[in-house]
């Protein structure tokens, strides 16, 4: 398989000078900051390979065009998705992350698409812990040491693709103050100066198709669930953002319109792994994996694809999978939940992105009818499977070669 993973806007005031300074021009390794967040733990690594998917800028879209509903897509090794919301007014743009605990805003460029977010308030949250106070920071890595640099801000690009871009390693979400829940067993000294949630060449998707299924997660039960996603179209496979409310997995799709999701393929943090030892044995990951059904039993399957069939614009798997934790020598494991057969992800109307082109095209042609159209040949003029054929092929007029 070809790897391809490959706002209403209000005015923020500056929070307090003190929480200004407690993180700005600080310094920390990687493996710092993932020790320090509150949120979720996340990790990171140097890669350029988000860089290089980002589409270059025709154009700069217009302000009122990027408000909508976004799959917030940060590389962290994998890709950690979550839903965010974008809102538009005058000239400034106001994210709305993690679930709407957080809010940051920036003001917009109309002639270069980049958005300017200062340090600034970004809200705050309450849970049973008690009432969180947010700053947002700006994070810059030194090429020479590899630390990360804590800055007064960030900045993002908004292409013409419909993406909007971090132009730095990423952001942070830094705790600046915290008042206790009463009976809560979390102080100021606990929370205060780490980390709500970090965010690392982040890119913000537009939604454009939906995922349905009935799921098991967290082992709460099956029960429907329907997710927003943003969905990437490659020639070879389609991207899917938030994968039901998770990471990021790539499908496959054949001539024939047989759809398959490899195994293996990494989608979730696992925290239950803290230990060198854990992460050997485990994985740091929850990954998409077949299963065989014994009696009432799923059994993870780790090398076995998922299958599945595309009709138009919807893509229907016909077999569970699971979202699993590698296996000991015992075959025990950690298990996030299970997916049943039927899960759909559809593609709103042909209405995709389309990687390294210059916005959302082919309106009205579904996915189905774009396979069907565009044939495969070899050099001797005979239409070969492109999902089986190998060497110098000819596909929508350009030749290409096929390794594997």
């Amino acid at each position: 398989m070809k790897k391809l993973l490959l706002f209403v806007c209000a005015a923020i005031t500056a929070i307090s000078g003190n929480a200004q300074s407690t993180l700005i021009g600080k310094s920390f390794t990687v493996e710092q900051l993932k020790k320090n967040v509150v949120n979720k733990v996340v990790s990171t690594t140097n890669t350029n390979e988000t860089a290089n998917l980002n589409n270059s800028i025709a154009k700069a879209p217009e302000l009122n065009k990027l408000s909508g509903n976004y799959v917030e897509a940060s590389f962290n090794e994998i890709y950690n998705c979550s839903e965010a919301n974008i809102t538009a007014n005058g000239e400034n743009v106001q994210f709305s992350i993690s679930s709407g605990s957080a809010t940051f805003t920036g003001a917009y460029d109309a002639t270069s698409g980049i958005i300017t977010v200062n340090q600034q308030n970004a809200g705050t949250y309450t849970d049973a812990r008690g009432t969180f106070t947010f700053e947002f920071v700006g994070l810059l890595e030194n090429a020479q040491t590899g630390q990360i640099n804590v800055v007064n801000g960030a900045t993002f690009t908004a292409s013409d693709a419909g993406e909007i871009s971090c132009n730095q390693k990423g952001y942070g979400i830094a705790i600046s103050d915290f008042e206790p829940a009463v009976g809560s067993s979390y102080t100021k000294k606990d929370l205060v100066g780490k980390w709500w949630t970090l965010s690392w060449e982040t890119r913000f998707m537009p939604v454009n198709g939906t995922n349905e299924c009935t799921a098991n997660l967290y082992s709460e039960g099956y029960k429907d669930h329907k997710f927003n996603v943003s969905i990437e179209d490659y020639e070879y496979a389609v991207n899917v953002y938030g994968f039901c409310g998770l990471g990021c997995v790539a499908l496959d799709i054949d001539d024939e319109l047989n759809v398959s999701i490899s195994a293996g393929q990494p989608i979730y943090v696992n925290p239950n792994v803290t230990t060198e030892e854990d992460i050997a044995t485990y994985g740091q990951y929850f990954y998409v994996v077949g299963c065989n059904i014994v009696g009432t039993s799923l059994i993870p399957d780790y090398n076995k694809v998922v299958p599945g069939k595309l009709s138009g614009n919807t893509i229907t798997l016909s077999e569970y999978l699971l979202f699993r934790s590698r296996n000991d020598a015992e075959d025990m494991g950690y298990s996030l939940g299970a997916v049943a057969d039927g899960l759909t992800i559809t593609l709103n109307d042909g209405n995709f992105l389309a990687a390294g082109t210059t916005g959302i095209e082919e309106i009205g042609v579904t996915r189905e009818e774009k396979i069907k159209n565009t044939k495969t040949y070899n050099l001797m003029g005979q239409q070969v499977n492109r999902a089986t054929a190998k060497g110098l092929l000819i596909r929508d007029g350009k030749k290409y070669i096929k390794k594997n």
